[in-house]
């Protein structure tokens, strides 16, 4: 009785966080002194609090299938199928996803100004002109910025947008206009990165552990899907973004503690010391001036809106898996458990060509739809590194 008591307090903790409330596990501690019959530690604690975080949003599809299950329809769709047309959807891209997310497209070329002043006639830009890097968005619409890396092109900016048809839609336009003014992408514009809310990952340790370890292990994967219609690795890669494992591993191996913002916030900038040109860039986390947002840099631009859908769609998959795919004694479905057993059971490795395994093992914890982990197939098999008898 004591025992379901403690874990009753501790469903009131975690009613409190979804209210925005901050609490620590020094309560928690305090109550376990008072009971000197009930033994919680700090593993248990951490085990509950995403037993009850998690039933708080659980709107996804789930098909049940996995690629691990059909290795030969796996070989075949890549032979056969990968190399065709990208979808475009305008609702429920992302599978129920609540999860803000923002896109930053460089290019190279054309009018900056035109771009701009057609995108604000259409509601879409809030300035009617090409504006300066880092310049303060207006009326939370898109903007156009110049960038001393580009100084015959430009950057659009998004602001926070979420899965729905009008951001779709929005996008579209976006590429069609700046296209219809001369932008183009190329090996100088190089950068099409998407921003993600963190909010999913919270202060719950957990979370971070698996979104350590999905970043870590899958590296190599994410580099090859995020080519887009170049198929190619971006360029400067090793200076704008580079490898993010090492990072990942060290802090798989540091015992962080993990009870509130504050913590997230020093968690956050151990992870990035301060590098935003990694990979994965951490420090707007930590940056009380920036958004809460992962932003993830390995993403070849592109003025294609199919392929920056699908890329939104592999960084909100990452941060997916590391909020749901867990194994313990938990509510999930044996599918998600499923999940959450297959990450347990990758390692941390040096960037490499990935073998079909890796890719089959990464859609298949990403995605719990098919046709999500078909589109990011047709990306994978696109990659001038794609060699599937590897």
């Amino acid at each position: 009785m004591e025992a379901l008591e403690a874990l009753a307090r501790l469903n009131n903790r975690i009613n409190n966080l979804s209210d925005g409330i901050e609490t620590s596990n020094s309560d928690l501690d305090l109550e376990a002194v008072n009971m000197p019959n009930v033994i919680i530690n700090q593993g248990e604690i951490d085990q509950q609090e995403e037993i009850l975080r998690n039933e708080i949003h659980n709107n996804f599809e789930d098909d049940d299938f996995f690629y691990n299950d059909h290795e030969e329809e796996f070989r075949n769709f890549l032979d056969n199928e990968a190399n065709g047309d990208l979808s475009y959807e305008y609702s429920n891209v992302l599978n129920g996803s609540e999860n803000t997310f923002g896109l930053e497209i460089e290019f190279v070329s054309g009018d900056p100004n035109a771009i701009a002043r057609d995108l604000y006639d259409m509601g879409i830009c809030g300035y009617d002109r090409q504006v300066r890097y880092h310049a303060p968005s207006i009326n939370n619409k898109w903007k156009l910025e110049s960038d001393v890396s580009l100084p015959s092109g430009g950057e659009l900016v998004s602001p926070p947008l979420k899965d729905n048809p009008e951001t779709w839609q929005n996008i579209q336009k976006v590429c069609e206009v700046a296209k219809m003014h001369g932008a183009r992408v190329n090996s100088r514009a190089v950068g099409g990165h998407v921003h993600i809310s963190a909010d999913p990952l919270d202060t719950a340790k957990h979370r971070w552990n698996r979104f350590f370890k999905s970043t870590g292990s899958f590296e190599d994967v994410i580099y090859r899907v995020s080519g887009g219609e170049r198929g190619i690795v971006r360029s400067n890669v090793n200076h704008y973004a580079t490898s993010f494992s090492q990072t990942a591993d060290r802090m798989l191996r540091t015992n962080f503690s993990l009870n509130n913002s504050g913590d997230l916030m020093n968690l956050t900038f151990d992870a990035s010391r301060s590098d935003r040109y990694k990979m994965i860039n951490l420090t707007n986390i930590h940056d009380i001036n920036k958004p809460n947002t992962l932003e993830f840099r390995s993403f070849n631009s592109s003025l294609d809106p199919k392929i920056l859908q699908n890329n939104v769609r592999i960084a909100n998959g990452i941060v997916f898996a590391s909020e749901k795919a867990r194994f313990g004694n938990t509510s999930e479905s044996p599918s998600m458990k499923r999940r959450g057993l297959i990450l347990k059971d990758q390692q941390i490795r040096r960037i490499r060509r990935p073998n079909d395994l890796s890719v089959r093992d990464f859609v298949d914890i990403a995605f719990t739809r098919k046709k999500d982990k078909d589109e990011v197939l047709k990306l994978y098999s696109r990659n001038t590194w794609f060699n599937r008898q590897e």
